[in-house]
């Protein structure tokens, strides 16, 4: 992905330690939790068609709104840093992804704080969907447990 080299994971802490360890630790454990809640204990579940897609319609508007909001902050860093490069060819290729002429404000720090795009409805909205994203996968698996 374009964006990773921007991430703290990788600018800050040492080349990437610690997303190399939870790449490896993590999400081979994690990331799994509602297929194998599915496969192993609640198996088959049947929910309404209009439940499902409503689910599904809030995950793929997540999806968007998460990775466009990160492309949209990574991509007003990259510019003010004078190392953007439009990379058409990089994987996902949504629209919006970069901000034209993006609107900012100064903090007391010096840091700039994108307020166009995404940006301009909520500070964190990147994790706000990342939590829906999350609550989509677990809500699919239905009430029977609290696990997945």
């Amino acid at each position: 992905e374009e964006c990773i080299p921007t991430t703290w994971d990788i600018f800050y802490e040492k080349n990437g330690w610690m997303l190399i360890f939870w790449n490896f630790a993590g999400v081979p454990f994690v990331y799994c939790f509602q297929s194998v809640y599915l496969a192993k204990v609640a198996g088959p579940i049947e929910h309404s068609t209009y439940y499902t897609i409503a689910l599904y319609c809030v995950l793929v508007c997540a999806y968007y709104v998460w990775d466009t909001a990160n492309s949209q902050k990574n991509h007003f860093r990259m510019q003010h840093q004078g190392t953007y490069i439009a990379r058409p060819y990089a994987f996902p290729q949504l629209p919006w992804q970069t901000l034209k002429s993006p609107q900012y404000i100064k903090t007391e720090r010096g840091s700039l704080l994108l307020i166009s795009g995404w940006w301009q409805f909520a500070r964190k909205i990147h994790y706000t969907m990342d939590l829906t994203m999350s609550l989509c996968w677990g809500l699919i698996c239905g009430f029977g447990s609290w696990v997945p």
